[in-house]
């Protein structure tokens, strides 16, 4: 399940449960539809996300690959825990997406 709210200037994504590949699809579209519609600033909110695959992973570096002309379009993370957060600085993308309050994993 994905929802979408607003946040001031933000549209905040919360997606819920894990982001494998059955969902990455659906993900990636209700991604570009709001960037199709002029909505630039993205904040992903990954408090109900405990695990990631490889293909949402690449959806994740594709947004900014697909929008490079896009000299407006901010990309944020929160709530997101520490092992999706080392996942993203292995990959880079902490470069792209800023990661704000990274939790630990409660073991």
């Amino acid at each position: 399940m994905i929802d979408i709210c607003k946040d001031n200037d933000f549209n905040v994504i919360i997606p819920s449960g894990d982001i494998v590949s059955n969902i990455s699809s659906l993900f990636r579209t209700k991604i570009i539809d709001l960037l199709n519609e002029g909505k630039n600033k993205l904040r992903f909110d990954f408090s109900k996300v405990f695990n990631l695959d490889s293909q949402a992973l690449y959806v994740f570096a594709l947004i900014p690959e697909n929008n490079k002309e896009n000299k407006e379009l901010s990309l944020e993370i929160i709530n997101i825990n520490s092992d999706i957060a080392n996942l993203f600085k292995y990959t880079h993308l902490d470069k792209i997406y800023r990661l704000i309050e990274v939790k630990k994993k409660i073991v």
